[in-house]
C-alpha cells in the first residue's frame, strides 16, 4: 500500500493518493488481465479502466455472437485449474459462456451468471470463480467468450490458470446419473401455501407442469 500526503500547514496534512497493490501470485500461476499481452477482442467493446481496488475489464451488451474476447496462455502439457473474475452487477447477463481450448481441441464450455460472483478462491486482490480443471496435451491454453448470451452486459475481465494435481471432471455439460427416489404424493392448496416449494423431480399429475399446486407424483 502506498499513501501520499500534502502538508497544508505545520501539523496539518491532506490525503492525496492511496494505491493498494495486491501481492503477486506465485510464479507457477498465470493471470491475463483485459488489455494485457495474450488478451484479444473482436468487435467493438467498451472498457472500464479500473482503479486501485478493481481490475479493468471490457464489456458489451449481449448480442449475436459476433463479438469475442479471448485469453491465450503458453503452457506445457498438464492439468490446470482455470478461473475467471468479473465485477458483478444486476445489469449483467445471466448466461455468459466460456469456452476452453487446448490448441485446436475444444475441451468444453462453461456458463456463468455474471450478475453474481460466489468465489472459489481469493488471490491477487480478486475473487475468482472456477471454470474447471482441464488436461492439456499441447503448448497453448485459450479461454474465450462471445456476446451470445442472455440480455445484459457481458464482462471480459481476467483469467487465471494454475497447475492442478486434481483429476479433472468433464468440463462440458455432462449430467450426473439420476438419483432413485420413492414416488411421493401430496396435496397443496392456494389458501394455505401461497408460495409452495415442491421437491425436485415431482410433476403435477393434473397439469403436467412444475409450478401449479395440486396432486404431485414422482
Amino acid at each position: 500500500m502506498v499513501i501520499e500526503f500534502d502538508i497544508t500547514e505545520p501539523g496539518r496534512y491532506r490525503l492525496t493518493k492511496v494505491d493498494v497493490v495486491p501481492p503477486p501470485p506465485p510464479a507457477s500461476i498465470k493471470i491475463i488481465n483485459e488489455g494485457e499481452v495474450g488478451f484479444a477482442i473482436v468487435g467493438a467493446w467498451d472498457r472500464f479502466e479500473g482503479d486501485p481496488l478493481r481490475r479493468s475489464f471490457a464489456y458489451t451488451l449481449a448480442g449475436t455472437g459476433l463479438k469475442t474476447a479471448s485469453w491465450a496462455f503458453s503452457t506445457p502439457p498438464g492439468r490446470y485449474r482455470v478461473s475467471t473474475t468479473w465485477l458483478a452487477q444486476d445489469n449483467r447477463s445471466s448466461s455468459v459462456q466460456f469456452t476452453i481450448i487446448d490448441g485446436l481441441i475444444h475441451l468444453g464450455m462453461v456458463q456463468v451468471d455474471q450478475r453474481i460472483l460466489v468465489p472459489d478462491l481469493q488471490e491477487a486482490g480478486s475473487n475468482w470463480k472456477d471454470l474447471g480443471i482441464v488436461t492439456t496435451t499441447g503448448n497453448s491454453l485459450v479461454v474465450s467468450l462471445t456476446d451470445l448470451a442472455a440480455p445484459g452486459y457481458v464482462i471480459a475481465g481476467a483469467i487465471r490458470i494454475a497447475p492442478s494435481d486434481v483429476i479433472p471432471p468433464p468440463v462440458s455439460g455432462t449430467l450426473p446419473p439420476p438419483v432413485s427416489v420413492q414416488p411421493q404424493f401430496f396435496q397443496t392448496h392456494h389458501d394455505k401455501v401461497p408460495n409452495p416449494t415442491y421437491p425436485p423431480g415431482l410433476r403435477s399429475r393434473e397439469t403436467g407442469d412444475w409450478s401449479d399446486p395440486g396432486i404431485w407424483e414422482g
